[in-house]
């Protein structure tokens, strides 16, 4: 009998075998494993990239240009002080322009200005006035500032309209623009009214009430006279206004003859050499020659332009006031004709552009505020301008009456004419005699009516 154990082991071996060999045959006959895809290699990482650099800071523009401008003005050293001012700021705020202030004195300026011109050395931006422009204009001197105003649709409504004829060509150009306006104007001593036992004269007096009082105002020792109670005879570009109160007029409405001599024009030159040479309460130029008669208290009154109230604060010791110019009969509403300065650029300038810049902004509201507004000197060319002159802590009290007054003055008919010097020159040098008794009112002013009109209608 076999043992057991034995036959069990070689079972075990033979179907260990046939376990492996039935393996290998079905490992054989199977389908062969899919070869596993492989995993691609991960792409190796960039080095980090340095950071791109902020964005470089804009280039700053480039400053313009700077242009000087030669800035031709005629003003005393108070005035001065404050144009000076006025420059500095236009150059702040404009830093391509800069400015030379050549300043002249008033009696040399205008010759001076002539000289220049003639020399080929015309300054680029010129003080003007209304009595002159138009002289300068029909020389081909002055810059047309219209194309600047049309292209920039700038609005000159605010400058005083009643001014700006003196300013324009016959198509209605601009050449100038205003700084200010001037208006004649009546001072009065409220001391020797005080003094004298009489009321302070008002805004409704006429001008044969004062010419009524005026004895009461005079003082005299002996045969000399210490008090008077009048100044101010009117010449040059003033006359007109006393004309147009009594119902004259200086020109034709054409402004080719001259009505110097009519009853109204001979009526109101009658009545101041009257007050100097009949009733004796107006002083002589020689009474005047060498003394300040209204600083010194001994004018109870006179007639000026509104010019005069910046140095009348200073100066002036005691109390005083204005009003406009006394009434006459035939035109109560007329007191005063107006006149100004203005600044304008010369034709032949090398830089129009910039000096049509400087002219603008020089007689903008800003710097008419500190030019004119801030001296006081007289009212702005504008009419948003500020003023001190309204100041209550300063003289006069009755300042508003200035700007009534420029509120209805009429630039003088003469200034719309190129002949204002040869005009004026001849019926002042007339009204000297006139006024001083050497030659009768009618006599002289048919003389010189005989003098202006070839004048008038470029004969001379």
């Amino acid at each position: 009998m076999q043992n057991p154990r034995l036959t069990n082991r070689r079972q075990f071996l033979r179907t260990a075998a046939l376990g492996v060999t039935g393996t290998a045959i079905l490992a054989a006959c199977a389908p062969a494993a899919p070869t596993p895809t492989a995993v691609p290699a991960a792409a190796p990482k960039e080095a980090p990239k340095p950071a791109a650099p902020p964005p470089a800071a804009p280039s700053p523009a480039p400053k313009p240009k700077q242009v000087e401008l030669r800035f031709a003005v005629a003003y005393d050293p108070t005035a001065l002080d404050f144009v000076k001012k006025g420059v500095t700021m236009v150059e702040a705020k404009f830093p391509q322009l800069k400015i030379k202030v050549e300043n002249t004195p008033w009696a040399d300026y205008w010759q001076k200005l002539t000289t220049d011109v003639a020399g080929g050395n015309a300054p680029d931006t010129i003080l003007m006035v209304t009595m002159y422009a138009q002289e300068w204009l029909v020389k081909n001197v002055l810059l047309d500032l219209d194309p600047y105003i049309r292209a920039e649709k700038f609005d000159i409504e605010d400058y005083w309209p009643k001014m700006m004829p003196a300013y324009k060509d016959k198509q209605g150009h601009v050449y100038a623009l205003p700084y200010d306006i001037s208006v004649q104007t009546f001072y009065f001593s409220q001391e020797i009214f005080q003094k004298a036992g009489l009321p302070a004269p008002t805004a409704d007096m006429s001008w044969d009430q004062l010419r009524q009082m005026a004895p009461q105002l005079v003082k005299r020792e002996g045969d000399r006279t210490t008090q008077f109670a009048y100044d101010g005879f009117p010449t040059g570009w003033p006359l007109e206004g006393f004309l147009w109160q009594n119902g004259g007029r200086l020109l034709s409405a054409d402004r080719k003859e001259c009505l110097i001599n009519s009853p109204e024009c001979t009526e109101v030159v009658q009545y101041f050499t009257d007050l100097r040479v009949k009733d004796k309460v107006a002083p002589t130029p020689a009474d005047a020659t060498g003394v300040d008669l209204w600083n010194s208290g001994r004018l109870a009154t006179r007639y000026t332009n509104s010019s005069v109230v910046a140095n009348y604060r200073v100066d002036t010791k005691f109390a005083w006031d204005v009003l406009p110019l006394p009434k006459r009969a035939k035109a109560p509403d007329v007191r005063s004709c107006s006149a100004g300065g203005s600044y304008c650029a010369a034709k032949a300038t090398k830089f129009p552009d910039e000096a049509w810049l400087f002219v603008k902004e020089f007689t903008s509201k800003e710097i008419l505020g500190v030019v004119v507004g801030d001296s006081g000197r007289t009212v702005p060319g504008r009419r948003s301008a500020p003023t001190t002159l309204f100041d209550p802590t300063k003289p006069p009290k009755n300042a508003r009456v200035l700007i009534e007054i420029a509120e209805n003055a009429q630039v003088m008919e003469l200034a719309e004419t190129p002949y204002y010097t040869k005009v004026t020159k001849a019926y002042d040098t007339m009204l000297g005699e006139i006024y001083t008794g050497r030659k009768p009112a009618k006599e002289g002013l048919d003389e010189v009516k005989k003098q202006i009109d070839p004048i008038l209608q470029g004969k001379d």
